[in-house]
């Protein structure tokens, strides 16, 4: 009606183009932005307003399609052109100048970003006023980029000034400074002070049912992050009921079919997740990935993300070989959707790599992974977060795959160039350093350890500092290379201290405060009081399973921590309870008892019961992987045939889903090996009947065990004889005796001793001498004891973590 050319049509053509941009058709949004910017330059010149609008839709839109450099490009040849013909003062200016700050936030570039909204904000207060809304929204995303961008004092005391400048301008009661209340509670929680967090929410959750109505969409938003808050600080039973009561809420008000209906049913099955209730969890997601197709179609973007939720389960749950295929599924649909160079194709390729890792395929994995950097480097540069992530993963395979020197390696290079492009006080860049010292650790290198992790203590400013979940989990690593170097009691006193204060600071179901307090336990068992272990293990399961569920990861992980120690206690039939109570947690009933369900799964080498069979206890993998300790645990407690079957079994298993070479295959075939060369030499015929064990003792330890640890147990095995005095089975003087576990020389890591078997027949126990006292001690070589030998070499590996 009007023409092509038509200011109307024109309009219409740029609302069409938004509406597409807003829906995520990101390519039809882009085609149509250009047309129309090559329309008006035609029609009203290059210098025209309505043209330079047009260049800053199409910049948003590059930024928006996660092409960023095109994006960055466009940017600041409009910031150019806007001070050359509108002024640097000029409202249109600024806008612009705000969106390419954005823009750079959104790509990543987080301090670089912070750096712009800071110039923005002083222009702004120069031209506008320190009190306009323009001036006070560009000072808090300076706030929001430094807490990206890891620089967590600064941002919280940006948003505590600019939250004293809200309620002085507008009130208490404003939108605005309501918002503001939710972005420094945000900032508390990056900075791991959950507990704060939780207690600004709670007031926040009040004050806007208060002002704004039970049904606000404010309100739900404010109680979603208050649930999420929860689940950070290891309530996740708490928070699975705010979950399950937003979803009703939100499907009440809203509808079934509305998009913040989909968001809480994926924030529901998340949560869940985290309990341990892993079906549950599938089943959730599996049924939003169909309303999500139905509704969005299956390209959204939101139902990729659903597909890729169900696959890291399918991981959690053991079934490598499901989430292998999901993932791939996933890459080809991300590469046709969005290009190969897309930053959520790159993300879905990163996630394969992911999956083969955890699949224990690491050389295919290391090939993914360096192609996913390599194309990273490429379209987002050397420096930016998602790529030093891909290095990270590179390493974090290379330790997987038990090649610690060249893991180590790798970190340091990725920490200096963390370092350099994050700060040193990014999280990134601590969990890297942390990282660092796992690998020197198992590599051998513990001086180099203990260098590397202990300036990290300086960066601790109080318990309430920023960043204290960081430093604490690569304090508990220090610990443990303190008490490899000999220093137990140093290394006691230092993850002591960071148990109570976690506790104090975090909370007692926070993840730092549960890892502090179960390295602690673990490092009691491997000294003179494992009972003192055994009681603490058994406390904190109990704090977790109440907090987190039974089956989420930390009360497992503290529950394989408890059978370890029950174990270095004696207690070898209560150890094989714990053991059996973890399988059962994890596995259908279907056979005479657990240990059968584990020993018939590696003999089918079903991936569930492989991985079930390899996790292991602490933040280190310096102690048995689950199935090994069972062995271990039935050996002492008189089982030897059903040790040695187990064992056979997870030889079979690990050896046909891992690559040669993996560790975890080493271990077992060491551990098989050890057993049978301590294999008894019978003189009475085989089927002599089987002497009858006194009755086992009951699960709760802290009255059964006492405190004598020289006190023999009831149901524990008979006592052993010591190892032969050496390297290998010192210990600290004035040690009590303990059953002997010949130290393996098959050492380098694990570092621990897990591979030997005590005798069948109890002889005279003897005394070991430590030489690191050169005092006589009647400490032995304890099981899976983690005092290293470094002497020997590696078998030969292939060459070559949400």
């Amino acid at each position: 009606m009007f023409g092509p050319d038509h200011p109307s049509t024109l309009h219409c053509r740029r609302e069409r183009a938004s509406a597409w941009r807003e829906s995520d058709e990101h390519a039809l949004a882009l085609a149509e932005f250009a047309s129309l910017a090559a329309d008006h330059t035609r029609i009203n010149g290059p210098d025209h307003p309505q043209t330079l609008e047009i260049r800053q839709d199409l910049a948003r839109s590059y930024a928006q399609a996660g092409d960023h450099r095109r994006a960055t490009e466009a940017f600041v040849a409009l910031i150019a052109d806007r001070c050359r013909i509108q002024g640097p003062d000029h409202w249109g200016t600024l806008d612009t100048r705000w969106w390419h700050a954005f823009a750079r936030d959104s790509a990543g570039d987080h301090r670089l970003a912070g750096e712009l909204f800071d110039a923005l904000a002083a222009d702004r207060a120069r031209i506008l006023g320190s009190d306009h809304l323009e001036t006070l929204h560009a000072r808090q995303c300076h706030a929001t980029s430094c807490r990206a961008a890891g620089n967590l004092r600064q941002a919280l005391q940006l948003f505590e000034t600019l939250l004293a400048d809200r309620v002085r301008i507008a009130g208490p009661d404003h939108p605005e400074t309501l918002n503001t209340r939710l972005l420094l509670a945000w900032t508390h929680r990056t900075s791991g002070n959950h507990l704060r967090s939780i207690r600004l929410n709670e007031a926040l959750v009040r004050d806007r049912i208060r002002i704004q109505g039970p049904d606000h969409p404010a309100v739900f938003t404010a109680r979603s992050i208050l649930a999420t808050d929860r689940g950070f600080a290891g309530l996740h039973r708490r928070a699975v009921a705010d979950r399950e009561q937003l979803a009703t809420d939100s499907a009440r008000v809203h509808g079934p079919e509305h998009p913040d209906r989909f968001l809480e049913r994926s924030l529901l099955a998340q949560e869940v997740r985290e309990t341990g209730e892993l079906d549950r969890a599938g089943d959730l997601l599996a049924r939003l990935v169909t309303d999500r197709t139905r509704s969005q179609g299956p390209d959204h973007p939101s139902t990729l993300d659903e597909r890729a939720e169900l696959a890291y389960i399918r991981r959690l749950a053991g079934r490598h070989h499901q989430e292998v295929a999901e993932s791939q599924a996933l890459v080809a649909d991300h590469e046709r959707v969005h290009g190969p160079d897309h930053p959520a194709a790159l993300t879905a390729r990163s996630n394969l790599a992911h999956a083969l890792r955890h699949g224990w395929r690491h050389h295919r994995a290391q090939v993914m992974y360096q192609s996913v950097l390599a194309d990273r480097g490429r379209v987002l540069g050397a420096d930016h977060p998602d790529t030093l992530d891909v290095r990270d993963s590179i390493a974090r395979n290379l330790f997987d795959a038990g090649r610690h020197a060249e893991a180590a390696a790798y970190y340091r290079d990725a920490l200096a160039l963390a370092g350099e492009a994050l700060g040193p006080e990014h999280s990134t860049v601590r969990e890297l350093r942390r990282d660092l010292g796992k690998a020197l650790i198992l590599s051998g290198a513990l001086d180099a350890a203990v260098a590397e992790l202990s300036p990290m203590a300086d960066d601790w400013d109080g318990p309430s500092g920023p960043g204290l979940p960081d430093l604490v989990h690569a304090g508990c690593v220090l610990a443990y290379a303190l008490h490899l170097t000999g220093e137990q009691q140093a290394a006691l006193r230092l993850v002591g201290g960071l148990a109570t204060t976690a506790t104090a600071a975090l909370g007692g179901p926070d993840e730092a405060t549960v890892t502090a307090r179960t390295s602690h336990a673990l490092l009691l068992a491997e000294g003179t009081r494992p009972l003192r272990a055994v009681v603490r293990l058994e406390e904190l399961a109990e704090t977790c399973a109440e907090s987190a569920g039974p089956r989420s990861r930390p009360t497992l992980d503290v529950r394989r921590s408890l059978a370890h120690a029950r174990l270095r206690a004696g207690d070898a039939d209560g150890a094989v309870q714990v053991y059996e109570r973890i399988i059962a947690d994890r596995t259908t009933v279907g056979y005479a008892s657990p240990t059968a369900v584990l020993l018939a799964g590696h003999a089918d080498a079903h991936d569930v019961a492989v991985s079930i069979g390899a996790q292991r206890p602490g933040p280190l993998p310096v102690f048995p992987s689950l199935a090994v300790g069972l062995a271990h645990a039935l050996v002492a407690a008189g089982r030897r045939d059903a040790a040695r079957e187990l064992l056979a079994a997870v030889c079979t298993g690990r050896e046909a889903l891992m690559d040669p070479g993996h560790p975890l295959a080493a271990e077992a075939r060491t551990a098989l090996a050890r057993l049978d060369r301590t294999a008894p030499h019978r003189t009475a015929p085989e089927t002599e009947p089987e002497q009858e064990r006194p009755p086992k003792p009951p699960a709760a330890a802290g009255a059964q065990l006492g405190r004598t640890p020289a006190a023999p147990l009831p149901g524990s095995a008979p006592a052993r004889r010591a190892a032969p005095p050496g390297p290998s089975s010192s210990g600290p003087p004035g040690a009590p005796a303990s059953p002997c576990w010949r130290s393996p020389p098959w050492a380098p890591p694990p570092i621990w001793s897990c591979a030997s078997f005590p005798p069948a027949a109890p002889p005279a126990s003897t005394t070991a001498t430590s030489p690191a006292s050169g005092s006589s001690s009647p400490w032995p070589a304890m099981p899976c004891s983690i005092r290293p030998s470094w002497t020997t070499t590696r078998a030969a590996s292939p060459p070559g973590s949400r």
